[in-house]
């Protein structure tokens, strides 16, 4: 099962870093905002290449493709939400069709 979420990017996350058992990691991340009657906020991690590959800006529409995870800790658990790819939207691909509104038919448009 894929997931996925579209909205528009209203923050960029601090990134972190450390040292973990398999080397140095970077962790970072945005907040993204969706659309709607009732638009809800997400923030998104991404780590190491994808952080560096794939981190949108400010402002920009975007589609995450998401990991979600959950773990406990003392009793309580917590939830990540993480992109493995991130796909920016292209202005002329959210634009509608354009339609001949004037009626009459383009000289390509004739049946023979």
């Amino acid at each position: 099962m894929e997931l996925s979420i579209k909205g528009k990017v209203v923050a960029i996350l601090e990134v972190a870093t450390g040292e973990g058992k398999n080397g140095t990691w970077k962790k970072g991340g945005y907040v993204i905002e969706t659309e709607g009657q009732y638009p809800k906020t997400v923030a998104i991690e991404l780590f190491n290449d994808t952080l560096e590959n794939h981190c949108p800006k400010v402002g920009e529409v975007v589609t995450s493709h998401l990991n979600i995870t959950s773990r406990e800790y003392n009793g309580k658990w917590y939830s990540n939400v993480g992109a493995w790819k991130v796909e920016k939207s292209d202005a002329s691909n959210d634009a509608p069709p354009q339609q001949n509104i004037g009626g009459g038919a383009e000289p390509d448009d004739l049946p023979f």
